[in-house]
């Protein structure tokens, strides 16, 4: 055995092991022993022949149950992260030893080597302290469990995480400087959306060539989808045929044919009236319902009254479109070919640890892996990777379709970034800045390129034609994988949410039964009375309920000379509008356009419509630990919880206003607390300050049928107004380190973690921390600090904990003060854990005084390079030599918190965790590389390699000067700071 103080025979040792089988039918031993001094436990597992593996932890968390099984006292105890997993690790072989899925499907692959992919999802499921054994079981198949794992702290013993082990002194602290820099052309990340990164082996050193980050981009890329128009005339007679062949350049042509039936409207067939409209609706519907599994040779059609347009979903000009027809009282028209464009809309990066000075690549630039042109819109939001790594799912937002998920599984080489020589060039090497962006692959279709573009039109769902709704778009919604179950979830616009599945292991198929499930409403349409405009502001007079911020669609506008409305002031009105006032009597709302000519006379409005757009979905996230069921909530504040299959779990609970997008970022779930966070842009309800309308920081609790709110905290002090002017959404908190390590559950907010909220508006914007008590989110912040005064959107928050182990070589402790001697980099404020620590009478260190040592999450006070102590209460206090170091170790760092801003001016933020946040001082700013504040951020490693430790996201607006002298958005990377 590993420990040398067992006494195996003696009265103390405990009784019986237990005996279990595993999945691969051979013999595992469960073994628990206490030492002679009764401080500690060993839990031991042998499968096979293979040796013991070990964990200790405190007798107080064990206890014995009956017939001699092994017990957890105080599961849900606050206690430090270690001793929860080693804890979690007792309780999981105990419970889950025999199940296919804790020892047959975990993420690690059989080598050993671990993958980690890091998307907008892995800050929305938490995984705390004080787990369950079921929870436990999930989490071993959750790559969002192990990044949370590998970047807070320690593994579980089975995990396949290999354990930090003693580093080098890091090298002094620098600022958060740029590591590069590249363009993405016309379009960067959309505000409050992240790029995706994905790391091959975290038991490894960084990878240069194996690790990568995707950037999707907001941006048309110019191409256009083949299509051919048909039209009915009439009725066409039963039994008739008409049909669509598309032909990949160099591929089989594949030919769908469709006939026409008095009775059948179901497969292959249509069924034809006497209502032009309705053979359009019901032709259209019939071609979608039969996509080729085959992703260049997919055709998806709309209808639209007596017409129907058939789409190539592969654009350019590498797949043709022929048409047959014999119906009667129908003809199609000419093809319009397709056309390749010049903007990519998702690209990515390999090469990533480059840069000026000493980098772990030894490059300036990173490469790129893959330039694409997929189809023919931006991508609006966040992109998903697959745990292999070699697909990534998304969403095109077509003008024409509508919003089509892509599950794209990419290729590399310089087919895929670009045959332009420019780029062929430039990013060969890394040496000179590349410029693919502008030069995109259309993937699987340009020549040379092995991709496999696979696209899911969302709106146009043809198993069920009653949802079959062109043009909903969507543009908050990120796809959300439940890997477990290879199923992803994603919402539109028009309150629809979709579940694909399989997604990455198989070809991506809509899951059908309850699906798609319109979660929110279609809110009812208006007609207006009135369309008057300056050249800045439109006035529209309807009766509405619409809110400040929220998006509203204006359609059906036209001219009218004799009022000086012309078609540019028209093409200016119709479309997706901002609300920038409204509730005017009810009567009235306004927002703001470029409008080319006046027209105070008003534009003619006969059959105009106005459709507010409050059932706008945020991204889905699934409790994947716990009850499995989905929340998503919508811009009208609402927040729901539905099973997997599709069915409402709990009434809907209604949090605030259609206000700035109401809930405009997905819900975080606490999986291990059964609790959530949402943040809504205004709320008549907040607690905790003087304005009585707000932003808040809601807490909900949940079950597997029940939805509950539980507190209510305003993030706005009245200096903000985020709730009376347009354009300040709200985004998520983040919980510190002290949230993972500790949890929530503890009687004093001093045992527990906290959270971090943000909110922006016309006066700049405003940080809170909040504490917790019994599990409950307590409403009053320490502290609420201004760190601007301009009007400004501030990025979601993300959260980092840079941790390193430490060898102890000495403890000595007064009776409130540890000092521990053990080279270090550790400073002020920085988290610390120490384990190891025993007890040495014969120097006054006794068991209490190892217990108020070992396992606490602490804070430094004081810091040199061969000391550094921290505060506790220390019952007997030390003398001499202090407490036993042999095998002591220290783990702990800086836990940081970055975040950016676009005025004040624009920047990113660094604020050292817990203490900065409620002083609302960071500890660095970077101002140089920031062109109008920052998308959403990821980070990834925890390296003292070369600029292996980054921060990844995209500028808001373009630059001559941060990624090249042509204006353009930028893709950035900079270095943490404290880090390498």
């Amino acid at each position: 055995m590993p420990n040398p103080s067992l006494d195996l025979s003696g009265p103390e040792a405990l009784p019986t092991s237990v005996r279990t089988t595993s999945a691969r039918h051979t013999r595992s031993t469960f073994v628990a022993f206490r030492d002679v001094t009764g401080e500690t436990v060993v839990v031991a597992v042998r499968r096979g022949l293979g040796d013991l593996d070990s964990a200790y932890g405190s007798s107080q968390e064990f206890g014995i149950g009956d017939r001699g099984v092994l017990t957890l006292n105080g599961l849900r105890s606050r206690r430090r992260r270690v001793v929860a997993f080693l804890a979690w690790c007792a309780a999981l072989l105990l419970a889950a030893c025999s199940t296919t899925s804790a020892f047959g499907q975990r993420v690690a692959r059989p080598d050993g080597s671990v993958p980690v992919p890091m998307d907008w999802s892995s800050k929305h499921v938490l995984f705390t302290a004080g787990f369950t054994p079921s929870q436990a079981e999930k989490m071993f198949n959750e790559p969002r469990a192990y990044a949370q794992w590998r970047l807070h702290g320690e593994a579980p013993t089975d995990s396949g995480l290999m354990h930090k082990q003693p580093m080098p002194p890091r090298r002094p602290r620098r600022k958060m400087d740029r590591d590069w820099a590249v363009s993405l052309g016309a379009g960067g990340v959309a505000q409050g959306m992240s790029p995706a990164k994905y790391g091959f082996n975290v038991n490894a050193a960084p990878s240069c060539t194996s690790d990568f980050v995707v950037f999707p981009i907001n941006a048309l890329t110019g191409s256009a989808r083949a299509n051919v128009i048909g039209a009915f005339s009439g009725e066409p007679a039963a039994g008739q045929t008409t049909a669509i062949t598309i032909t990949p350049t160099g591929g089989t042509a594949a030919t769908l044919t469709l006939t026409s039936s008095a009775s059948l409207n179901t497969g292959l067939n249509f069924e034809v009236s006497g209502t032009v409209a309705t053979n359009a609706t019901n032709l259209a519907a019939a071609i979608n319902r039969n996509l080729s599994a085959t992703a260049l040779d997919r055709v998806v059609a709309v209808a639209s009254a007596d017409t129907v347009t058939v789409y190539a979903l592969t654009a350019g000009t590498g797949v043709t479109l022929t048409r047959a027809n014999s119906l009667t009282n129908f003809a199609w028209g000419a093809v319009t070919a397709g056309t390749n464009g010049s903007q990519a809309n998702i690209v990515a990066f390999n090469q990533l640890y480059s840069g000026s000075g000493v980098s772990l690549c030894a490059l300036t630039n990173p490469e790129f892996i893959f330039s694409y042109a997929s189809g023919v819109g931006p991508v609006a939001t966040s992109p998903s990777l697959s745990l292999s790594g070699t697909e990534i799912s998304y969403v095109e937002n077509d003008p024409h379709i509508g919003a089509i998920l892509h599950v794209l599984t990419f290729a590399s080489g310089r087919t895929e970034y670009g045959t332009n020589t420019s780029c062929a060039s430039n990013n060969n090497g890394g040496a000179t800045l590349p410029t693919c962006a502008t030069n995109p692959v259309i993937p699987g279709s340009t020549t040379g390129s092995t991709a496999t573009d696979f696209m899911l039109p969302l709106g146009l769902v043809a198993a069920n034609a009653a949802t079959a709704v062109a043009g909903a778009e969507d543009s908050f919604s990120s796809p959300f994988t439940d890997y477990g179950n290879d199923t992803t979830f994603v919402g539109d616009n028009n309150g629809y949410l979709y579940a694909i599945t399989p997604t990455f292991k198989g070809t991506p198929e809509y899951a059908g039964g309850n699906f798609p499930l319109q979660v929110s409403a279609t809110p009812a349409s208006a007609t207006p009375t009135a369309v008057t405009a300056t050249t800045t502001v439109v006035t529209v007079t309807a009766a509405n309920s619409l809110g400040i911020g929220e998006l509203v669609v204006i359609a059906g506008v036209t001219v009218n000379p004799g009022n000086t409305c012309t078609p540019g002031d028209v093409a200016a009105i119709n479309g997706t509008q901002t609300v920038i006032a409204a509730g005017l009597s009810g009567t009235q709302f306004e927002f703001n356009a470029t409008i080319p000519s006046a027209s105070p006379g008003g534009c003619t409005i006969t059959g105009a419509t106005v459709v507010p757009g409050s059932n706008y979905l945020s991204a889905p996230v699934v409790d994947v630990s716990g009850t499995g069921n989905i929340f998503v909530a919508d811009s009208s504040s609402n927040l729901y919880e539905l099973t997997s299959a599709g069915a409402l779990a709990a009434s809907a609970l209604s949090l605030g206003k259609n206000v700035n997008g109401g809930i405009r970022d997905a819900p975080i779930v606490d999986s291990t607390n059964a609790v959530g966070y949402v943040v809504t842009a205004c709320n008549s309800a907040t607690v905790g300050e003087a304005d009585a309308e707000n932003s808040g920081l809601i807490q909900f609790k949940f079950t597997s049928s029940t939805l509950t709110s539980v507190a209510v905290a305003g993030l706005d002090t009245n200096a903000n107004e985020n709730c009376t002017a347009a354009g300040f959404p709200t985004y998520d908190p983040t919980p510190d380190e002290r949230y993972y390590a500790l949890g929530i559950g503890g009687a004093t907010t001093a045992s527990n973690g906290e959270i971090i909220a943000a909110a922006s508006g016309t006066g700049g914007q405003q940080l809170k921390a909040f504490q917790f008590m019994s599990s409950a989110l307590q409403t009053t912040p320490e502290a609420k600090p201004q760190i601007g005064t301009g009007p400004s959107v501030i990025s979601p928050l993300v959260e980092f904990y840079n941790s390193q182990v430490y060898t102890v070589t000495a403890v000595t402790a007064s009776a409130t003060v540890v000092t521990i001697t053990a080279t270090n980099t550790l400073a002020v404020n920085d988290m610390v854990t120490i384990s190891g620590v025993t007890a040495n009478p014969a120097d006054d260190c006794i068991a209490g005084d190892v217990s108020a040592i070992n396992g606490g999450l602490q804070t430094v006070v004081s810091a040199s390079a061969t000391q550094f102590t921290f505060n506790a209460t220390i019952p007997e206090g030390t003398i001499g030599a202090g407490c036993t170091v042999t095998g002591a170790t220290a783990t702990g760092g800086p836990d940081y918190m970055f975040l950016g801003v676009i005025q004040n001016p624009a920047e990113v933020y660094s604020f050292l965790l817990p203490a900065e946040a409620v002083s609302g001082t960071p500890t660095e700013t970077n101002t140089a590389d920031v062109a109008g504040g920052t998308s959403a951020m990821v980070v990834d490693n925890d390296s003292t390699a070369g600029q292996a430790s980054s921060v990844y996201f995209g500028t808001l607006a373009t630059s001559t000067t941060i990624c090249g002298t042509t204006a353009a958005y930028c893709a950035i990377k900079i270095t943490q700071a404290a880090l390498e």
